[in-house]
């Protein structure tokens, strides 16, 4: 945790009220690892997903829009997604996509599946950014140790008023984000996220992803992401917005996770 500190007549002192907002700051932390660790694991789900690809100008405003209503199955590892309508509208016309954009998937998935044969999988990582829970939510011992936290002023999100937590990665790197995070004041469920690679990948210029989150019973699910992108090489550059939204979500019984037995293999 970063210790605050200020140098006073040639001795180095430590204002009381500085240790009490570490001191808060480390209890808040305490309690969104706790609330987190209480969640019911599941590996299987269905969800309804409605998504929005926007290419767009230089001044960010919309020159293509891409509309898809999807559905996602996951089953522990494989997951798969069928396309049920796609429309694009450009120019101001509005057309049907949905048989190209089917088979555009088909094609995704073909080379992803290709990609992940050889190495053990190690070829399909290359040159990814991957943003697991672990990089999302750093408040587990380990993950916190990579970051300094300070405290924002308090907000409403969904209706409910937040704490703010503002991280910063100690050592920037393209595997680390940092943002702001909208933790409940009540039931210390974070709601909301707002974050950055701390260090761009590779062709990457900006970069910044939001998430909201909800509760199904006992499961943490997503209800809706938000990203925009701008990359480029050379004179090829390429700005987009993708906002998708999560709704319908249908997790079997027996979708739990045995965490002792995973832990075992």
């Amino acid at each position: 945790m970063k210790v605050r500190m200020v140098l006073l007549l040639g001795c180095l002192f430590v204002h009381p009220s500085l240790w009490a907002q570490d001191s808060a700051m480390d209890a808040i932390i305490q309690k969104i690892e706790t609330r987190m660790a209480g969640y019911e694991d599941y590996d299987a789900f269905t969800v309804s997903v409605v998504s929005s690809q926007k290419t767009m100008d230089g001044a960010w405003n919309p020159k293509k829009v891409v509309v898809v209503d999807k559905t996602i199955t996951q089953q522990g590892e494989v997951r798969r997604e069928d396309i049920l309508r796609a429309t694009q509208t450009e120019k101001g016309t509005t057309r049907d996509i949905t048989e190209k954009y089917r088979e555009e998937q088909r094609k995704r998935e073909e080379k992803k599946n290709k990609e992940t044969e050889g190495d053990d999988g190690k070829n399909g990582e290359r040159g990814r950014v991957s943003l697991g829970e672990d990089e999302m939510f750093p408040f587990g011992p380990n993950e916190r140790s990579q970051y300094t936290f300070d405290q924002l002023p308090d907000t409403v999100v969904s209706g409910r008023l937040v704490y703010v937590l503002q991280t910063r990665a100690k050592e920037k790197s393209k595997e680390l984000y940092e943002g702001n995070y909208y933790v409940d004041q009540e039931t210390y469920d974070v709601l909301m996220v707002d974050l950055r690679p701390s260090k761009n990948p590779k062709f990457v210029r900006q970069m910044r992803m939001k998430m909201w989150f909800g509760l199904l019973s006992d499961h943490y699910v997503v209800e809706r992401t938000w990203m925009r992108i701008y990359a480029g090489f050379l004179l090829k550059k390429i700005r987009m917005e993708v906002e998708e939204t999560y709704t319908d979500y249908r997790i079997p019984p027996d979708a739990a996770v045995d965490i002792s037995n995973a832990s075992e293999e």
